[in-house]
């Protein structure tokens, strides 16, 4: 093989090596860019859900701090009874909307308080610094770098 044919090789192998990074290097940017608006999506979702739940939350409240109560209504026969009685309803509804959701996340939060009981009791942490404690009296050459790193 000469010399023109091997430069000839060389340059064809950097030629495909560099293809191939090429190829490597946009499919890292393409799938960075992906995960990029993965996450901009998620935050975006999670912006509006935050957004929308507190605009009807605020809406309820609202509706039924101005709306009339069942004492308001009529107000003892000098007024209409009938344009009256909607803004009751409406007002009782939201309430009741409001109840409900309330009602609906105690089962929730009775759940929640009991997982982490179950995962962060005293016990268990304190099972867990126990064997801590033995993994580091049994090997002292991890005793010494943790007291090493302690004094850096």
């Amino acid at each position: 093989m000469t010399k023109e044919e091997r430069l000839k090789e060389s340059a064809s192998q950097l030629i495909d090596k560099s293809r191939d990074n090429m190829v490597a290097t946009t499919l890292e940017v393409g799938s960075q860019s992906l995960l990029g608006l993965k996450d901009g999506s998620w935050s975006a979702t999670k912006t509006l859900y935050n957004g929308a739940k507190d605009t009807v939350s605020e809406a309820l409240d609202i509706t039924n701090w101005y709306t009339r109560d069942i004492y308001d209504v009529g107000q003892n026969g000098q007024a209409d009874l009938t344009s009256e009685a909607a803004s009751f309803l409406a007002g009782n509804a939201a309430m009741l909307t409001r109840t409900g959701v309330h009602l609906a996340n105690i089962p929730i939060k009775w759940a929640e308080k009991g997982a982490a009981n179950a995962l962060y009791n005293d016990k268990r942490i304190a099972k867990h610094q126990a064997k801590g404690q033995d993994i580091l009296k049994n090997n002292p050459v991890d005793l010494v770098l943790m007291v090493y790193s302690l004094n850096l």
